[in-house]
């Protein structure tokens, strides 16, 4: 699978939530490791998916969680109502092929 995009980053949970709304009219989904640690203001992984899922800007681009799939981040993942969790982080094949389905829900 090919896929095409542009790509912005953000080094921290703050950040990448300035930048999803900044850029939410352009993005078709969001890549989020759920190991992003907290910022100086605590913002870790949780809570920047919590806070793209309250704005009206952000709340219906698809986000993509790379996750290694331990109990607890599965929990959790079911827990946020996560559609489909996958265990991408280490599975390039596997996360291209998340990555492409993602709108066809």
């Amino acid at each position: 699978t090919t896929l095409a995009m542009r790509v912005a980053q953000a080094e921290t949970g703050v950040r990448a939530i300035e930048v999803a709304t900044e850029k939410a009219s352009t993005l078709d989904c969001i890549l989020l490791d759920v190991t992003l640690p907290p910022s100086g203001a605590g913002a870790d992984s949780w809570d920047v998916l919590k806070k793209l899922r309250e704005d009206p800007e952000t709340a219906a681009i698809p986000v993509l969680l790379l996750t290694d799939g331990t109990p607890n981040e599965a929990d959790l993942m079911r827990i946020i109502g996560c559609r489909r969790p996958a265990r991408s982080r280490r599975n390039a094949r596997r996360f291209a092929s998340t990555a492409a389905g993602i709108g066809a829900d």
